[in-house]
């Protein structure tokens, strides 16, 4: 088997919307690579015709509209403009500064006044520039509209004056005229702008002068009204006391809270006829007179009581009498107990109290005291405060004389250098140079014009072609499924002479192998239904469907296959003259009863394949193919061979394929590659919507390979593999198909 020279069909039929939406457009997508390689030839051609235009341009531009242009530039020095531009070291390192100068002097180069009094030059009237406008106020809109140019330089302190006129003496001429008016301006200005700074600057040094003075006498009254010598001292005194008397306070408040506090609870213990004495203060009134002669009272009676019980027993009344006397004693000494330690707590309320008051008394004291110290230590604070800032204005003050004095000088200094000149010619101004046309310029300008312009119109024309060149044209087609490629007949080296007979004349040619994937892919599709009638109509009759139903009869044969052709092409029929029979009798004939179907049928000599022509079908009217009698045609074609396929005329030039559609069963179109457009495919798709054929695909037939970028190659792949002898040759034999030259 050879080589596929086609790359695999891809089905249609599952489109998606957006697919089928797109197929209706008006603009198509496109390959740009294809594009570019198809129209190589006239890309290349516009691009020379375009340089060869650029050169035509270019000398009609140097003849009609010649510029010559001078330039010079100048340098923008650093000099300040106003005292705030300086800095204690030196001048103008302030970047915005630098710019803002930069812009002023190219606004003073453009000025009217400038302008003006340039034009009034002898040399720059006696121009044939000037003598062609002849007055100034034309001159001088020339000149800013076209002639002169002014820009600085990025990240420079230049200034680039350039004027560009279409005669090559007078640019340098108004270039210097301009700038010999511009300086002279800036010269003028220079020794007004020095005096006026130095005064500012002398000015500031005068009243600064005087303030340091006044400062001084400040400095020295203050001195001596306050005895500034000794007031640190006075100062680190109220400091101690003060810290002294806020130590005091402290304590003083301590001990009054202490105080307070105690005095409350032994005032609420009064109150409630509580003592709660402690061990010592039980001590303290047991050593009081009136106790001890109490306690040593009771001491005797119990002394006389165990001498009692001792004597008389412990019943007797001895002993019972002394035990009264130990209980009444008892109670007098408990009495005197509670009543001395009452007045002991009466004592010491009256003591916290005495306490109290007298603390109060000295916290008053003392916080006037301390009042008066704080007091004292404002006031001298506030004195070193101010002395300290007539100390802090009078060093600025100095400061800023020193900084005048050194401004001053280098005042002086800087109006002896080269450099005080704000502006300077930085370059001579150069010869007149030949700035437009330049051929570098025009000539590629031009010829990418004409290139740009011949691809833009290129896509514009292919992205507007409707008409169907390559597979990828198809996919644009809703619902329209592809079943093979046929390439032109100029691909096939093996059938120079044309696509007819080529599968019985060059079975192993490229034509051949092409119709052997058709066949291929429309047996897989009838086979899978059991479909038997095939039709393959065209759009016009440009497409060649007999051509292709013919090879493919041939292809079927060579398969294996029993085939039969009905020619149904009533009004140009085709077959006969494809197998160089006779058409004296057929389909029209069977039709009208004036013969059978055998004998009419043309049996093809060495392929299973039979003929059915149409017959003398001048003057037979299309509704013979509508009836039942070309139904029971095809039915008793249907028994007697494997497939029958039916050659219908143009579907959008008659109505006779849409009868034929009534009794096939499946239909292919057959479309001509460049011929047929994408609205003609569609038109003919609607016109068998609804019939009992099922549209099978699309066979595109004539694709060259210059439509598709792909085709060229998978044709020169093809002729390589056939050419080394791996697929058999079958060409020397009318009828050796490569299926039969592989058993052999």
């Amino acid at each position: 088997m050879t080589a596929n020279p086609m790359p695999p069909m891809i089905p249609m039929s599952g489109q998606t919307a957006a697919t089928s939406a797109q197929g209706s457009g008006r603009f198509k997508p496109v390959d740009p690579l294809r594009v570019l390689r198809k129209y190589v030839t006239w890309l290349v051609l516009s691009a020379v015709v375009g340089a060869i235009l650029g050169v035509v341009t270019w000398g009609v531009l140097l003849l009609t509209f010649p510029r010559y242009t001078s330039s010079v530039q100048l340098n923008v020095g650093l000099q300040p403009g106003n005292i705030e531009d300086m800095n204690p070291t030196g001048y103008g390192i302030n970047s915005d500064y630098i710019d803002r100068t930069i812009r002023n002097e190219v606004t003073r180069l453009l000025s009217e006044q400038t302008l003006q009094e340039a034009l009034r030059r002898p040399e720059v009237q006696a121009t044939r520039w000037y003598q062609s406008l002849g007055n100034i106020q034309d001159a001088q809109e020339d000149l800013e509209d076209y002639v002169l140019s002014v820009y600085p330089l990025n990240e420079t302190t230049l200034i680039n004056v350039s004027a560009s006129i279409n005669n090559e003496d007078d640019p340098p001429v108004i270039v210097d005229a301009i700038l010999n008016v511009y300086l002279l301006q800036l010269n003028t200005e220079a020794g007004t702008s020095t005096s006026e700074r130095r005064a500012a600057l002398t000015n500031e040094r005068r009243l600064l002068d005087s303030d340091i003075a006044r400062l001084k006498q400040q400095q020295t009254t203050f001195t001596s009204e306050n005895q500034l010598s000794a007031l640190d001292a006075r100062m680190a005194d109220a400091q101690r006391l003060l810290e002294y008397y806020t130590q005091n306070m402290a304590e003083l408040e301590l001990q009054l809270s202490s105080s307070i506090e105690m005095h409350n609870v032994l005032v609420q213990r009064q109150q409630m006829g509580q003592t709660d004495p402690s061990p010592d203060d039980i001590a303290m009134v047991n050593n009081l007179p009136e106790v001890s002669q109490v306690q040593m009272r009771l001491d005797q009676y119990r002394e006389n009581q165990r001498a009692a019980v001792a004597t008389f027993g412990q019943n007797s009344y001895q002993a019972t009498r002394a035990q009264y006397y130990i209980d009444a004693c008892e109670q007098e000494l408990e009495q005197k107990r509670q009543n001395k330690l009452r007045e002991l707590q009466a004592s010491r309320i009256e003591q916290y109290a005495s306490a109290i008051s007298s603390l109060k008394g000295s916290i008053d004291t003392l916080r006037q005291e301390m009042d008066a110290k704080k007091v004292t230590l404002t006031d001298l604070n506030q004195k070193l405060t101010r002395f300290a800032q007539i100390e802090e204005e009078l060093t600025m003050k100095n400061d800023r004389l020193k900084q005048l004095d050194s401004m001053l000088g280098d005042l002086r200094v800087w109006t002896e250098l080269p450099e005080a000149q704000r502006v300077k010619r930085l370059t001579r101004t150069t010869k007149p140079e030949l700035t437009f046309p330049k051929p570098e310029l025009v000539i590629p300008a031009v010829s990418f014009f004409m290139l740009a312009l011949t691809t833009g119109i290129i896509f514009l024309l292919e992205m507007l072609d409707q008409r169907v060149k390559a597979p990828s044209d198809v996919k644009l087609i809703a619902d329209a499924e592809l079943l093979g490629v046929l390439p032109d007949a100029a691909e096939d080296l093996s059938a120079p002479t044309g696509i007819e007979r080529v599968v019985e004349k060059y079975p192993a040619g490229l034509m051949a192998e092409s119709f052997r994937n058709v066949r291929t892919s429309l047996m897989s599709k009838m086979d899978r239904h059991g479909y038997k009638t095939l039709m393959l109509v065209g759009a016009q009759p440009s497409g060649g469907t007999s051509c292709v139903l013919h090879n493919l009869a041939v292809s079927l044969a060579f398969h294996g296959r029993s085939v039969v052709i009905v020619d149904a092409n009533m009004r140009r029929p085709a077959q006969h003259k494809l197998f160089d029979l006779d058409n004296d009798s057929g389909l029209v004939d069977v039709l009208r009863g004036r013969r059978s179907i055998e004998q009419c049928l043309q049996k093809i000599d060495g392929l299973s394949v039979s003929l059915l022509t149409t017959g003398q079908a001048a003057d037979a009217p299309p509704e013979l193919l509508e009836g039942s009698a070309f139904r029971s045609i095809i039915h008793e074609l249907e028994s007697k061979f494997d497939t029958v396929l039916i050659d219908a005329p143009p579907a959008l030039l008659s109505s006779e394929s849409q009868m034929l559609a009534k009794h096939a069963d499946a239909v292919a179109f057959v479309v001509r590659a460049i011929s047929d457009t994408r609205g003609m495919i569609e038109r003919m798709t609607r016109r068998f919507d609804g019939q009992r054929a099922e549209v099978l695909g699309i066979i595109l037939n004539g694709v060259q390979s210059a439509a598709g970028g792909y085709f060229r190659k998978s044709y020169r792949e093809f002729y390589r593999y056939r050419d080394n002898g791996s697929a058999p040759a079958g060409s020397n034999g009318r009828h050796q198909t490569p299926e039969r030259a592989a058993t052999n």
